[in-house]
């Protein structure tokens, strides 16, 4: 007589079964960390999502600062300046050479 399954735990069966404790693991802490989240979300004041209104803050970070274009041409000469002195901070010798 053939048995196709006689009780015998294989390679490929021992496999299937790692992969699905994986899966169940993903789903078991995955769902404890989203009710988790919920729970902190919903009761405490510090994980509570703030609302912005974005464009009344475009307005207000517009009017704290006086230039655009100033400020965008002072970081260029300041990138300038921070290239030359990355430059120059290290030459290699004869000695790093070899």
């Amino acid at each position: 007589m053939y048995y196709i399954n006689d009780g015998t735990i294989g390679f490929l069966e021992a496999f299937a079964i790692y992969l699905a404790t994986l899966v169940l693991y993903r789903l078991l802490f995955g769902g404890l960390h989203i009710l988790k989240m919920k729970f902190m979300a919903n009761c405490l004041k510090d994980y509570r999502i703030t609302r912005f209104n974005m464009e009344e803050e475009v307005r207000r970070l517009r009017k704290e600062t006086k230039d655009w274009n100033e400020s965008c041409i002072e970081e260029e000469e300041n990138e300038e300046e921070d290239m030359t002195i990355l430059e120059n901070a290290y030459k290699p010798t004869e000695d790093d050479l070899l």
